[in-house]
């Protein structure tokens, strides 16, 4: 499980070196009187994160069009398949 980096606004103007190495490890949420004030992270964790978006907008797109046209039948897997799925799934 990951551990949620947080920093104070204040220590990332005192230290923001040591801030930015933090961003090695994961996103850092800066904290203004305790509360978000924002999230830094690497350009490539951002750019992950839009791509992923997009390709979840792209679904969400096909899933729709085939809803309109009427294509929304449900498919039928046997339960040994499932069994593979599920397992596969868990493994993971």
């Amino acid at each position: 499980m990951n551990i949620i980096q947080t920093e104070s606004v204040s220590g990332l103007r005192n230290n923001y070196d040591k801030v930015l190495k933090q961003l090695t490890s994961g996103p850092v949420l800066l904290l203004q009187r305790s509360k978000v004030a924002a999230v830094l992270m690497t350009p490539d964790a951002w750019n992950a994160v839009m791509r992923e978006l997009d390709d979840l907008r792209d679904r969400v797109d096909v899933l729709e069009a085939k809803v309109e046209l009427g294509q929304n039948e449900l498919e039928q897997v046997d339960i040994v398949e499932l069994e593979a799925m599920v397992g596969d799934a868990i493994s993971t």
